[in-house]
This record gives C-alpha cells, sequence and structure tokens, in this order.
C-alpha cells in the first residue's frame, strides 16, 4: 500500500499526482503542482480567509475549463453536491492535460 499520510516524499507524491485521475484535497502546495506539473484535473477547498488565493495563481484555462474548481470548506453534503459532477466528468476522462 502506500505511506501513511505525511510520510509520503515528494517524488511519490509527483508520481501519485501524474498517474491519478484527479486531485481532491485542501488547499496546499499538492494542489497547484497536481494542476500545473502534473496535469491533473484538481477539486480543491479553501477556507474562508484564503479565497482570494484560490484563484490568484491558476492558469485561466484551467478555471474556464473545470480542470481546476476551487471551493469554500462546505458541509460535507454542499461539497460532495459540488464535487460529484466534477468527479463524473474526471472519471469520463473529460479534461484535456496539457501536460499529459
Amino acid at each position: 500500500g502506500f505511506p501513511p499520510v505525511g510520510r509520503t516524499d515528494f517524488g511519490t507524491a509527483v508520481e501519485l499526482l501524474k498517474r491519478g485521475h484527479g486531485y481532491v484535497g485542501f488547499s496546499s502546495g499538492l494542489g497547484h503542482v497536481a494542476a500545473h506539473c502534473c496535469g491533473t484535473p484538481v477539486f480543491m477547498l479553501w477556507p474562508e480567509h484564503e479565497q482570494p488565493l484560490s484563484r490568484s495563481w491558476v492558469d485561466p484555462d484551467l478555471l474556464e475549463t473545470g480542470a481546476y474548481v476551487p471551493s469554500a470548506w462546505l458541509a460535507p453534503q454542499d461539497v460532495w453536491r459540488l464535487a460529484k459532477p466534477w468527479l463524473k466528468r474526471v472519471a469520463e476522462g473529460r479534461y484535456a492535460c496539457s501536460t499529459r
């Protein structure tokens, strides 16, 4: 299996991101690496105080195509409502990633 959380080295994390169909996570550098370096679609949760940052760094094409979706930290059922259609599109391979 995979190493426990917090024990995965960066190189392994990058390889996992390259091979994954999509990345769902909290605001972190891994979302940036996944979106820009690995071409992996990203759904990332951001706290309220970081909302301006959630879009400031991302390639506008990723926002436009839906390959990167920033979301506020919401109740689980609200996150699911937003993430479910995105996950379906990821599973169908509907995001063309330029780095793959």
